[in-house]
């Protein structure tokens, strides 16, 4: 993971004394202090690289997605809040991803641009739908979180036990198509973020190449006994 200061200092402006504030501050929204570790201050924007033992990853992935949805504990919301004012008082912005993935934002700070409220939107809900590979489903809790992979994007999911357990069969192996109701807002530069996505429920994608899909069902036209074209026909039908 790392945590990225953006709009403001580079690794050869930031003091050390402000770091230390930062780093201490995103210690404690993470959790886990004994197994989260710094690792390197990265060029360009600041990005303060971190590693979370494997034994912690999800205990910290669970934090960040209550700290997402407004669920997180005291000490968390208030590190939350410390981390906001810092940046605003630095005219910066940031953002927690993965590690050099800037589509896999695990939790936002809006930090300077937090008083656009005139821009701002949300949050609210609505249903929808989302796609991509399951590569991760865990938790302690009756709702579990769920991950899925759409290329280089990675959409942050829960869902009740009932569901993760028809999902993890599917892990890194197959493509599905979920559908649940999503919360989502707008920051003061007009992006939109998805906060959280509850899945109700699931199909799983046949992942057969198109033309291989076609002569199947051209297969069993020729079985049935029908026009040999009438996969053409009845498309050129479908746009009259």
């Amino acid at each position: 993971m790392e945590f990225v200061i953006q709009d403001s200092f580079t690794p050869a402006t930031l003091p050390m004394a402000r770091l230390a504030e930062y780093l201490g501050d995103l210690a404690t929204v993470l959790g886990e202090k004994e197994h989260v570790r710094f690792l390197e201050l990265r060029e360009g924007s600041t990005a303060v690289a971190h590693v979370v033992d494997h034994e912690a990853v999800t205990r910290v992935r669970e934090r960040l997605h209550a700290a997402r949805i407004g669920e997180a504990d005291s000490e968390a919301r208030n590190a939350h809040a410390r981390i906001q004012q810092r940046l605003y008082q630095d005219n910066a912005q940031a953002v927690l991803r993965e590690a050099g993935n800037e589509a896999a934002r695990l939790l936002s700070f809006p930090g300077a641009i937090a008083d656009s409220e005139e821009q701002q939107y949300g949050p609210f809900c609505e249903h929808g739908q989302l796609y991509g590979v399951p590569i991760s489903v865990g938790g302690k809790r009756q709702i579990v979180n769920v991950r899925l992979q759409d290329g280089d994007r990675i959409h942050n999911c829960e869902a009740d036990r009932a569901v993760a357990l028809r999902l993890a069969p599917l892990l890194f192996h197959y493509h599905v198509r979920a559908y649940g109701t999503g919360r989502y807002s707008r920051d003061g530069e007009g992006r939109w973020e998805m906060r959280s996505f509850r899945i109700s429920h699931f199909d799983e994608l046949d992942d057969r190449p198109l033309a291989e899909t076609v002569e199947r069902l051209r297969a069993v036209t020729r079985k049935a006994g029908l026009d040999r074209d009438v996969i053409t026909k009845l498309a050129a039908f479908r746009e009259q």
